[in-house]
């Protein structure tokens, strides 16, 4: 099962509030049922008499157990369904984003008015490098053109370190930059040197002509490595990898492409128009 993307902002704004809803419910009705089912163990203490008391404490545990899997199995069944249906690819590259691993936490430096929503303590943060070419321009040079390296990809990529993340966001590879996910932040990137990504996953493995599946082989500079509902950029330093990570840490790495929390990798694929 091959994503297609989070394609819509007002979908992806929906299901983010209705996550955080579920999971308050998750948490809180069952902390209300447990504190009544120690009142009820209480009153049937000082009456062992009272009417259905056992069977009310029995059935209040029933009901927070219940409450607290509902939302587990949900995500269990959307995750199992066929691609394809808008609302379920964005759930389920909503619900990856939120269990990726950082490598460390990054703030941008071009801007220090700009204030990156991962910042907690600024001095557990690591700094992105400062982009020395002319932002207003967007360093064009490289665009449309067929030299592009691997190194040229990854080096534009850096400069995005710990910008915020935004579910269905788009992001026209330029600057400024507008907020996106993580398939908009790999079309974006490249899309900056003239190279288009398709959205839809499945088309990464099934156009040789564009794209070649790297198997066997340790991950270059500009390789994507693509997941059920997530995508990622290879820097070319071991299985580090530069993604959107979600709204938590934005921007950022990851030190393995296997244990970044995104899930089991289906694919990694080498752009064939980069030079080496």
């Amino acid at each position: 099962m091959l994503i297609l993307s989070c394609s819509s902002t007002s979908i992806a704004s929906l299901i983010v509030v209705a996550r955080r809803i579920i999971h308050l419910i998750q948490i809180i009705v069952p902390i209300l049922l447990m504190v009544m089912v120690v009142i009820s163990f209480f009153k049937l203490v000082i009456n062992p008499d009272l009417k259905n008391g056992h069977k009310l404490i029995i059935n209040k545990v029933i009901a927070a157990i219940v409450v607290f899997m509902i939302p587990i199995l949900l995500e269990a069944f959307l995750n199992i369904l066929p691609g394809g249906i808008s609302f379920i690819e964005c759930w389920n590259e909503i619900r990856v984003s939120n269990n990726l691993k950082p490598e460390a936490k990054y703030i941008p430096i071009d801007d220090s008015s700009e204030k990156s929503p991962i910042i907690n303590n600024p001095s557990d943060y690591e700094y992105g490098k400062k982009d020395t070419s002319n932002s207003n321009t967007s360093d064009n040079s490289k665009t449309n053109k067929t030299n592009v390296t691997g190194n040229d990809i990854i080096a534009y990529a850096e400069q995005f370190n710990g910008k915020p993340y935004k579910p269905g966001g788009y992001w026209n590879g330029e600057y400024p930059y507008t907020s996106t996910d993580c398939v908009g932040f790999v079309r974006g990137v490249y899309k900056h040197f003239g190279i288009k990504i398709p959205t839809n996953a499945s088309k990464l493995f099934t156009t040789p002509d564009k794209f070649t599946v790297v198997t066997g082989q340790p991950l270059k500079a500009g390789d994507i490595v693509v997941y059920n509902h997530h995508r990622a950029l290879a820097t070319g330093q071991g299985n580090r990898l530069i993604h959107a990570m979600g709204v938590k840490y934005g921007i950022g790495h990851s030190k393995d492409y296997r244990n970044c929390g995104a899930g089991p990798v289906r694919g990694v694929v080498r752009v064939n128009s980069l030079s080496d």
